[in-house]
């Protein structure tokens, strides 16, 4: 059996380390070793996984400076003695099966890198695949399919959802991590995996689908009133910079240009939220503040390209695609302090 390293990036997680420890130490793959990066928790996080290192040998334990999870997840892989590599969140839970099934599924197909399908608490419902379980990508098809399922929609007015890419879904080879020297940005703390999925995805030669849901993403109170309810400093510089490894990603691919159509859908949804974000109240912002921020953004030489045309059937979307198109920031304002009360 060859060694699965599990990586575990932790933050203030003292509500949830110990169980989400409890379900990846209780695989039923056993060659395992653990790797918790405590990233400067101010809580009692640290306190209970040195405990429960005491209790399992295979569990390691270090503390870093803060520097958000794309610096945990490298540093993890860098203390990493497996042969295949895998993520945990510090606040989910996996299925004791987890490692054992991605390793088959892997090991079955020849390919470079396996994916499970996820079950969310919050929506209480799995992601899914739009591609049956066992399905196997090789050569191009990695980059026109399944890389362009998780840069985004073929059109503004596609139903679909674009497939998470996030690394807790995956079983990956460290080997090449290594040869690429294969990295997750640190300045960015959004979609970081997703840009470390997509560089490993270049770089591979077949993936597979596991449709089976095997990591259970548990719904944080906290984590998600911090992420859908408060305003986020930067977001709009966070945005741009994760459109930009997006695209260094996909250079020079054979569909280069598929993929930059995706992007660019996925682009006005990004913007759009920046638009939004910019229009959200929080200590010490005035109504000044605010619209010095959105007139900035909607005279972004990037936000104008995304906007230039599009084709959205969708009223309330088509309007505000409209309104940032035209640059209209009084009217933009008026929207959002509406939709915000």
């Amino acid at each position: 059996m060859k060694k699965v390293s599990i990586i575990i990036p932790v933050y203030n997680s003292e509500k949830y380390i110990e169980k989400t420890l409890e379900s990846v130490l209780g695989q039923t793959y056993e060659n395992i070793e653990v790797i918790v990066i405590d990233d400067g928790s101010a809580d009692k996080s640290g306190e209970i996984v040195e405990r429960i290192a005491k209790e399992d040998s295979r569990l390691q334990y270090f503390r870093i400076p803060n520097g958000g999870p794309g610096n945990a997840r490298n540093v993890g892989v860098s203390k990493a003695t497996g042969e295949y590599i895998g993520f945990c969140d510090g606040d989910d839970i996996i299925k004791p099966q987890m490692y054992e099934k991605l390793v088959s599924y892997l090991e079955k197909a020849d390919a470079d890198i396996a994916f499970c399908d996820i079950f969310t608490e919050r929506d209480n419902c799995c992601f899914g695949f739009p591609w049956e379980d066992g399905k196997v990508f090789c050569g191009e098809e990695v980059y026109s399919l399944l890389m362009a399922s998780m840069i985004g929609n073929e059109s503004d007015n596609s139903a679909d959802i674009p497939v998470w890419g996030s690394v807790v879904r995956c079983l990956f080879k460290r080997a090449i991590i290594q040869e690429n020297d294969l990295k997750l940005p640190t300045d960015i703390h959004f979609a970081e995996d997703l840009v470390f999925t997509l560089n490993y995805l270049k770089a591979s030669r077949a993936a597979v689908i596991c449709n089976e849901p095997l990591y259970y993403y548990v719904c944080n109170e906290e984590s998600i009133m911090n992420s859908f309810f408060s305003y986020k400093k930067d977001m709009f510089k966070a945005r741009k910079s994760l459109v930009g490894y997006i695209l260094k990603v996909i250079e020079n691919l054979p569909c280069e240009n598929e993929l930059r159509k995706r992007l660019v859908v996925t682009e006005r949804c990004y913007y759009q939220e920046c638009v939004g974000n910019a229009c959200r109240k929080a200590e010490g912002r005035t109504d000044k503040d605010m619209k010095a921020e959105l007139k900035e953004i909607l005279s972004d030489s990037a936000v104008k390209a995304a906007f230039r045309s599009f084709d959205v059937k969708d009223k309330k979307r088509k309007l505000s695609y409209l309104m940032i198109q035209k640059r209209m920031a009084g009217a933009i304002m008026l929207y959002y302090k509406i939709r915000f009360r």
